[in-house]
């Protein structure tokens, strides 16, 4: 069993559709990923939400499913010590600004991202109060006694490489969602930007510097083999699967025109 938590503005769509062409029903997303409110991992968090851990991991064990991916796959971390996790790291302030550009340009129900898109929080703002989220998950990983690896964006193709070693899957990450550039002219100047969130930073960027030194020098490799050992082996999708993914994708290209966050 492994679960792959997706950290907001990491390539978090491109990694849903190659895990969808890998696992077919092995695979079960949740909130906000998930296709339908039967996905069994939205069905388990809600038994999780009203503190009932024990009967969310059997219902997980007692479906196909064998691995769980979303923004809210961090919410079984600690209903479910012993299970491996993975998840994807991107340059801190590439991130930061890729979600605040998300906040401005797409409606959002929560507070931050409607102060974000009336204009009544400015990127600064914005990077004081934004959510640790490397710093955070790293420390909920190391306090658990199950195995977990960080993938970088810079060494994506040595990440997709252990995957297919160490798990069996096939495949690249399609390009999806990608921000597109025109949208960072209105903040000015990208270096003195990032010179001036820097100090926002310091605690993701610890984390992220770690696991690119890894990356860089292939020790992440052996963090990667034994969290991917948990992984469910490669199963390609029946016909409903496929064409549920591909109704699914087309749903969200036609959002992404109409200025919508559909999922």
């Amino acid at each position: 069993m492994l679960l792959s938590i997706h950290i907001p503005k990491t390539a978090g769509t491109a990694w849903r559709i190659y895990l969808e062409r890998n696992l077919s029903e092995t695979v079960s997303f949740v909130s906000p990923e998930a296709r339908d409110a039967e996905e069994v991992a939205e069905r388990a968090l809600a038994l999780i939400d009203q503190g009932q851990a024990e009967a969310a991991r059997e219902m997980v064990e007692a479906s196909p499913s064998r691995l769980i991916a979303g923004h809210r796959a961090r919410d079984f971390l600690e209903a479910w010590p012993d299970v491996a996790a993975i998840a994807w790291l991107r340059d801190p302030f590439e991130r930061l600004v890729s979600e605040y550009l998300h906040f401005k340009t797409r409606p959002q129900p929560m507070d931050i991202a409607q102060q974000v898109a009336s204009g009544a929080m400015d990127i600064e703002a914005f990077a004081s109060g934004h959510d640790r989220y490397y710093s955070e998950i790293d420390a909920r990983l190391k306090a658990r006694p199950a195995p977990y690896c960080f993938f970088i964006d810079t060494y994506r193709d040595k990440a997709l490489d252990a995957c297919t070693r160490f798990a069996g899957w096939q495949g690249g990450l399609p390009r999806r969602n990608v921000t597109p550039r025109n949208e960072y002219d209105e903040l000015g100047d990208r270096e003195a930007l990032r010179h001036r969130l820097a100090p926002y930073l310091e605690s993701e960027w610890a984390v992220y510097e770690h696991w690119r030194s890894a990356w860089a020098d292939d020790s992440a490799l052996e963090a990667a083999k034994a969290a991917l050992a948990h992984a469910p082996p490669r199963k390609a999708p029946g016909l409903a699967r496929r064409l549920r993914r591909k109704l699914g994708i087309a749903k969200e290209s036609l959002g992404h025109m109409l200025g919508r966050d559909w999922r």
